[in-house]
């Protein structure tokens, strides 16, 4: 159940969690992104270990040859500082699409708080 997803997979595939995002919910999008076999082992594991809660919200790449203890423990270090530049000018349009770019935050979240 925690083992790689898919241990021949080559590449990386960008995730981001958000602030308050649950561990069903994270689970659930690393197994639709083909990055964890089993959700429920995911979130056990989690679970037990005491990490459930303790997951930074940011932007991350991970692997499908990564294990679950793996995927959980770099969500439980946190994201890689990212550097973002916001254009002089920029509207809040463009700044909500740059932003969403970089896995900051989600794709009109930036516009939708502005509401």
């Amino acid at each position: 159940m925690l083992r790689p997803a898919d241990s021949g997979a080559v590449g990386w595939i960008p995730f981001a969690v958000s602030r308050g995002e649950g561990i069903k919910e994270i689970a659930g999008r690393l197994k639709e992104k083909g990055l964890i076999k089993s959700p429920i082992g995911f979130t056990l594991y989690a679970l037990i270990r005491g990490s459930a809660t303790e997951f930074k919200p940011g932007a991350y790449s991970l692997s499908p040859v990564m294990s679950g203890p793996a995927i959980a423990r770099t969500l439980e270090a946190g994201a890689p500082a990212i550097t973002v530049t916001l254009p002089q000018g920029a509207t809040l349009v463009d700044m909500d699409r740059i932003l969403s770019s970089k896995g900051v935050i989600g794709a009109g979240e930036l516009i939708e708080y502005d509401k």
